[in-house]
């Protein structure tokens, strides 16, 4: 209620303001302003949207150097791993950081490991690219398209579109889909108010009684929202004459086109005639809200699956509380027995050394 909505509902309350006192050069003023604050407020939520794909841009690059760091660090472990033996103390514990390495790398990105004999893994991703071949790790790269944003390199073929799961793969649909779809769905909104808002104002007469300009500068479809303008004319010193309001030149009290306008705030005018700008705009907040909500509920369900499944690996790997509790238990009494033997033995000797003297 007080974003964009807010901004085309006080647009078009100036023209029916204005329909009201066609003859108010304040009107006619309050019109200006109420276009120039309607096109700032749909660049203001484009540049949000594109800020937040830039956003999404550094974590996809931060994420390729953790994938690197970590797949260095892998490739480093299988290297020792290979000259170590599993049963001896640092054995084991190389065994279990490599472990951790890679259930740290499948948190980044969707891979497939395979076991070496020696105890380290062979890692591959998106559709069998390698990453970890026994000693050597190989980079993945992020090389920038025309747009700036980063393209996922790994031996130099792009393989962006082929990573879906693991957190780059959620940050890759936010980037790619999801919030180029809600600006194209902005643009269209912004295109569609231009055009129709200045067909009407062009049919119709200014203050002079002169032919009405186009109220707000063309705009392309690709970008509207963040182009979207007043024509120079109307916001120069004063071009609020500009405005039009009447249907017929030289017509006192006619105010047809300012009521149109006006009305243009219930029409069907967006999304192929199927609803109003501000119907549009709440499909569009509705449609982010839907999908805010679909991954919160997509992040739970995966979360207990993944809660279940380290259930299971816990069980064949993991360490028993009930079990150490027990063993605990089992070497403390096993230490007060040897105690008090030792000291039944040494009262007995001092017994035996008593009798003697």
């Amino acid at each position: 209620g007080g974003s964009l909505d807010a901004a085309l509902d006080d647009f078009f309350d100036a023209f029916a303001t204005l329909a009201d006192t066609p003859t108010s050069a304040s009107a006619r003023q309050e019109v200006v302003l109420q276009g120039e604050a309607l096109g700032k407020a749909f660049a203001d939520v484009a540049d949000r949207l594109a800020t937040a794909r830039r956003d999404a841009d550094v974590q996809v690059r931060s994420t390729l150097e953790q994938i690197n760091e970590l797949t260095g660090r892998i490739a480093s472990l299988n290297q020792q791993l290979s000259g170590t033996s599993a049963s001896t103390p640092e054995g084991v514990h190389l065994r279990d950081e490599v472990n951790r390495a890679v259930e740290q790398l499948s948190g980044f990105i969707g891979i497939n490991a395979i076991e070496r004999e020696t105890g380290g893994f062979d890692i591959d991703f998106a559709s069998g690219r390698p990453l970890v071949i026994g000693e050597r790790a190989y980079a993945v790269s992020a090389v920038e398209d025309g747009q700036a944003l980063a393209r996922i390199q790994a031996g130099g073929v792009d393989v962006t579109t082929l990573v879906s799961t693991g957190s780059l793969g959620g940050v890759l649909n936010v980037r790619d889909q999801l919030l180029p779809d809600y600006a194209a769905r902005l643009d269209q909104v912004a295109f569609d108010v231009v055009r129709e808002v200045n067909t009407l104002h062009q049919s119709g007469f200014d203050a002079a009684g002169d032919p009405g300009v186009a109220f707000f500068q063309p705009v392309a479809l690709a970008g509207a929202a963040s182009t979207m303008a007043m024509n120079p004319l109307l916001t120069a010193a004063g071009g609020a004459s500009l405005v039009a309001a009447s249907a017929t030149s030289g017509v006192a009290g006619d105010t047809s086109v300012a009521r149109g306008l006006a009305a243009l705030r219930d029409q069907p005018i967006t999304n192929g005639g199927s609803a109003s700008a501000t119907e549009a705009w709440g499909q569009l907040v509705y449609r982010v809200g839907r999908d805010r909500a679909a991954s919160r509920a997509g992040e739970n369900t995966q979360s207990e699956v993944l809660r279940q499944l380290q259930n299971l690996q816990d069980g064949v790997s993991g360490v028993s509380l009930d079990e150490e509790a027990a063993d605990m238990l089992r070497f403390q009494r096993g230490y007060e027995a040897n105690a008090r033997f030792f000291t039944m033995v040494d009262q007995v000797l001092d017994t035996l050394i008593a009798m003697v003297r």
